[in-house]
């Protein structure tokens, strides 16, 4: 995904897992930055049951829906030819528990980052 592409690309990733205008907006304004400056990013959502064996989550009163978006990225200098799978279209329903988080590849200095 080329730098200057990073805002149209994580607005859509904030449709397809059924974000709202506020959760959308904290997810675009914390990886933005990141994403924008490298000149190609290539990226990946991990899909949530991988996610899941990996991140445990527990939360009381159990929610109806959970929505985890875990991505992963790291910088290129030009593009990368990889596919482009199709992020499942999330829905919500009733109580929803929303976690996104990610990995810049890129950097060993400090911790995955998950809200």
């Amino acid at each position: 995904m080329p730098g200057d592409e990073a805002a149209t690309f994580l607005e859509g990733a904030c449709d397809r897992f059924a974000l709202t205008a506020d959760e959308c907006g904290d997810m675009v304004t914390y990886w933005l930055p990141e994403l924008a400056r490298n000149p190609y990013s290539v990226v990946q959502f991990v899909d949530e049951q991988t996610y899941g064996a990996y991140a445990r989550l527990t939360v009381e009163p159990r929610p109806d829906t959970v929505i985890r978006a875990f991505m992963i990225f790291e910088r290129s200098e030009g593009p990368v030819e990889v596919g482009a799978p199709t992020l499942p279209q999330r829905q919500r329903k009733g109580f929803t528990v929303v976690e996104w988080g990610g990995a810049n590849l890129d950097t060993d200095a400090g911790p995955i980052v998950v809200h």
